[in-house]
């Protein structure tokens, strides 16, 4: 049998129904027990899962109840560090500290472990009994990091995946291509500690390459084209929003709204968020390296979702009009962009 399932330890035999991981979301998914009298008694309470796939590690969650049938039981797992976030808060006000040091106090909040961190970059910001996953992925969001996990308890805010090369055995179920949410160009408008307006910049060569703006005024006529302008509440210097800039321009410089194909399970079963695969397909006009953005494991099949995520024009890991509804705030109100 290529699937394993242990649970707390102990393998057992189980089906798995689907596993979904999205890059900066959710990740869930379903297995199947025959309903007995034993396993009715395990999904009582929270337990270790462990899913194996050729005896390799594929997914480590937390087991969070069930849907009872006759025969069976639909398990539900969940991502027990993301579990664990959503259930506590954070309360403390960061002034010039360094991610890794906020981080580092997010995660005892939790009561979790912290491995990878945005130590370069500075933070300033006000939590108020803010939910730990949403402070977070607030950081994540302004360090222009990724998060995910390791393990059952570790937290990680950094630059996720690898390239895994060429993928060769494939079916595209799916490829939007739509140019009207394509932009070249990035302008973000924010203010540093002393109040003073900056901008971050970045935008596209003629060549197609990516290059950054180093400028702190956006002169008059300048980038007033087939740009996307956003503004930045957080005392930052010059750099940061540029920083913050590049990492925007490479979610909207695609044409792509998003890609769906599908592989088999023995080659999409190493294939996680935040990886990039090689592809070439000269009928989808498909040739370059692309992101994945999202998985869905199956007994036999992988769906991925590349290049652009579908949401990403109208969502982003946290909607920074609503941050005082999650507890989260500027660190002084003359931090934030007055509007003209």
């Amino acid at each position: 049998m290529s699937w394993k399932f242990k649970i707390d330890g102990e393998t057992y035999y189980a089906e798995l129904k689907s596993l979904t991981e999205e890059l900066n979301g959710d990740e869930y998914g379903k297995f199947t027990l025959l309903n007995t009298p034993r396993n009715r008694e395990i999904i009582t309470s929270n337990q270790n899962v462990v899913i194996q796939f050729f005896n390799k590690d594929i997914y480590k969650g937390l087991l969070v109840g069930a849907d009872y049938k006759q025969g069976n039981l639909d398990c539900k797992i969940y991502n027990p560090v993301y579990y664990y976030m959503n259930k506590k808060d954070h309360t403390h006000t960061w002034a010039g500290s360094t991610g890794d040091v906020v981080v580092s106090g997010i995660a005892h909040d939790a009561g979790i472990l912290y491995g990878i961190t945005p130590s370069n970059n500075t933070i300033n910001t006000v939590f108020e009994f803010a939910n730990t996953l949403d402070a977070g992925r607030y950081v994540a969001e302004i360090t222009n990091k990724d998060i995910w996990t390791s393990g059952f308890d570790t937290l990680n805010i950094g630059s996720r995946g690898s390239n895994k090369g060429t993928l060769n055995d494939f079916t595209i179920s799916n490829r939007g291509v739509s140019r009207d949410k394509q932009y070249t160009k990035i302008r973000i408008r924010g203010q540093d500690a002393s109040g003073n307006r900056i901008y971050g910049l970045a935008g596209l060569t003629n060549s197609g390459s990516l290059t950054t703006v180093i400028t702190g005024v956006a002169k008059e006529g300048e980038m007033q084209t087939d740009v996307k302008n956003f503004i930045d509440k957080q005392s930052r210097t010059i750099t940061d929003l540029n920083e913050k800039a590049v990492y925007k321009l490479n979610l909207y410089k695609t044409e792509t709204d998003s890609m769906q194909l599908k592989t088999p399970i023995n080659e999409g079963y190493t294939l996680f968020p935040g990886d990039t695969l090689n592809i070439n397909n000269a009928e989808l006009n498909l040739a370059g390296e692309y992101r994945i953005w999202k998985t869905i494991k199956k007994p036999t099949e992988v769906t991925l979702e590349l290049d652009r995520p579908a949401n990403c024009v109208e969502h982003e890991i946290i909607d920074l009009k609503k941050l005082e509804d999650l507890g989260i705030y500027p660190l002084v109100a003359s931090q934030v962009a007055d509007g003209s």
